[in-house]
């Protein structure tokens, strides 16, 4: 429940406030009233102006520093907004950001239907090593822990079979169609 709960409050903090907030600057063409032109002024600093942003964030995690000193090592972060060169490293990842998030979204779809299909087809060939677990139940159960267990080997460069039991020297169909399985993780 808890975690649910996290995932739920980072759902509505970190992508529809945001995103409600983006909407309603965009729908604001000419602030009119008193209330519109206090959001549009407030939203366009904070947003728009990166010296007054970046120098709150310094300030905040200077203060949360003495907290937990974690937020010392994030100031060391504003040499992006010192160096052009990184400025322009930083343009690079994010003017194609769109495109690189439907890359990600693909990787993630290609992710689940491994994990739908391996679970389907080869649930008892899956195992995470033996000294992972206490209680001796190795393996994926259900298309999650799947998913999770392809996404880890794959985000590292690894083959799906690193996470299953080695194949036979058998030419039955179950040992084609691993075979196929294997091969077209590549793919």
């Amino acid at each position: 429940a808890d975690d649910a709960l996290t995932l739920n409050l980072i759902m509505v903090c970190g992508i529809n406030i945001p995103w409600t907030l983006m909407c309603m600057r965009s729908y604001i063409v000419i602030p009119d009233t008193r209330a519109t032109r206090t959001f549009a002024i407030v939203f366009d600093v904070i947003i728009t102006k990166s010296f007054f942003r970046n120098h709150i964030i310094l300030m905040f995690c200077s203060a949360q520093g003495f907290q937990q000193s974690y937020f010392f090592t994030l100031m060391l972060l504003d040499v992006f907004s010192i160096s052009e060169v990184l400025q322009d490293i930083i343009r690079c990842l994010t003017k194609p950001g769109f495109k690189l998030v439907m890359v990600f979204y693909i990787m993630i779809v290609t992710f689940i239907i491994y994990a739908t299909y391996g679970l389907e087809s080869f649930e008892d060939q899956f195992t995470y090593g033996n000294d992972d677990l206490d209680d001796g139940e190795d393996g994926c159960h259900s298309v999650i822990s799947c998913l999770w267990l392809i996404f880890w080997t794959g985000m590292q460069g690894g083959p799906v079979n690193a996470v299953m039991t080695p194949m036979t020297d058998s030419y039955e169909i179950d040992t084609l169609a691993r075979m196929l399985y294997d091969l077209s993780f590549f793919v």
